[in-house]
């Protein structure tokens, strides 16, 4: 599951400048939505994980993803992305 976010936000977050992308990386660290540690294999590497208050936000966001490649298509979003997205959601609701 974190493999498939990280894969998301980067396709999200492609066009964004490298030092706004720390600013919001921290904002979520400090929200104790993701946690941050070193690499084991590289110090200067920080990696990213969601923590539990993360994991119980991340079907929200998805619904933000699908929400805005419907009504804000400037956004851009991959329509690969919203219908993996869309698929994993009608799975998710038949178990209901």
């Amino acid at each position: 599951m974190e493999k498939k976010l990280i894969q998301i936000y980067k396709i999200l977050m492609k066009k964004m400048a490298t030092n706004i992308l720390s600013t919001r990386l921290e904002k979520l660290e400090q929200e104790g939505l993701i946690s941050k540690r070193a690499s084991e294999q590289d110090k200067r590497k920080k990696l990213y994980k969601l923590t539990e208050k993360g994991i119980d936000m991340l079907p929200i966001l998805l619904d933000m993803i699908v929400w805005s490649a419907k009504y804000a298509p400037d956004t851009e979003i991959p329509e690969g992305l919203v219908k993996k997205i869309k698929t994993r959601q009608r799975k998710r609701n038949k178990t209901f």
